[in-house]
């Protein structure tokens, strides 16, 4: 009886690892069968180009310039957000981001796509692999859930986070935020519970920036502590519900707009 058992287990077993490799490889062979009328892949290394090339394995995705000597790669397991981007007419934009993160920033790579409909189908296949090879939950708007949360929703956002070139970055813990510049020295930090405010305001119209504004303490002297950064328009309003959600949960005392 127990050698039935064992064969019938060994049975279900061997069949389900078979549907598994069989929907893997269906999805992987769709997603590359599509990406050929995705145009213009880029990463934070790779600049956007038309030569740039995106190859795609049961193990990772990866793109790379036309010499191959600039990339950027991460395994499906790693991928934890996708998010899109229509900012731009013509270019229906998909971000596949890791969870992996290098010099300060989530891993990721962006692809155009000619329409939405094709853009949307490729994210959800995306979706389907990642999940398949052991990948986590995607990230969705629920930063008010818990200062993790928030957290884990600012730190994929990085991407869309800028002042000057591409070397600003925000080290955001659930007790503070810290603002830098890659391999400099300098650095401003201000506790969430010492938030006065956070203020958002259109930058440039053409461009669709905005810029934001954490409003710290002010000192003995009467200088105010400020952490200044832009972000892209279609992030800024859930950007600042997250910032304001942290400062919100450390205790922060947030000026009250409305109060004359």
């Amino acid at each position: 009886m127990n050698k039935i058992v064992k064969t019938l287990v060994f049975s279900l077993l061997l069949c389900f690892q078979q549907l598994f490799s069989q929907g893997l490889q269906e999805s992987l062979d769709w997603i590359n069968s599509k990406r050929l009328e995705g145009f213009d892949y880029f990463s934070g290394s790779v600049a956007v180009a038309s030569g740039n090339r995106l190859q795609v394995t049961p193990e990772k995705i990866r793109i790379e310039n036309d010499k191959g000597d600039i990339y950027t790669w991460f395994s499906w397991s790693t991928i934890n957000d996708l998010r899109i981007n229509d900012d731009e007419a013509g270019k229906n934009i998909l971000y596949i981001v890791s969870n992996y993160i290098h010099e300060g920033l989530p891993l990721y790579i962006g692809i155009h796509f000619k329409t939405k409909e094709l853009r949307d189908r490729f994210s959800k296949a995306v979706q389907h692999v990642a999940k398949l090879q052991g990948g986590p939950d995607l990230i969705y708007d629920n930063y008010d859930a818990s200062k993790s949360n928030a957290v884990t929703w600012l730190k994929s956002r990085g991407i869309d986070v800028f002042e000057g070139d591409n070397k600003l970055r925000l080290d955001i813990t659930e007790s503070q935020i810290k603002k830098y510049f890659l391999k400099a020295t300098d650095f401003d930090i201000i506790q969430w519970k010492d938030v006065k405010e956070i203020k958002s305001e259109v930058y440039d119209k053409n461009k669709k920036y905005y810029r934001i504004q954490i409003i710290g303490p002010t000192d003995d002297k009467g200088n105010i502590k400020i952490i200044k950064f832009y972000v892209f328009q279609n992030i800024a309003s859930k950007y600042v519900n997250a910032l304001n959600s942290l400062a919100v949960k450390n205790g922060a005392s947030l000026v009250k707009d409305n109060l004359f």
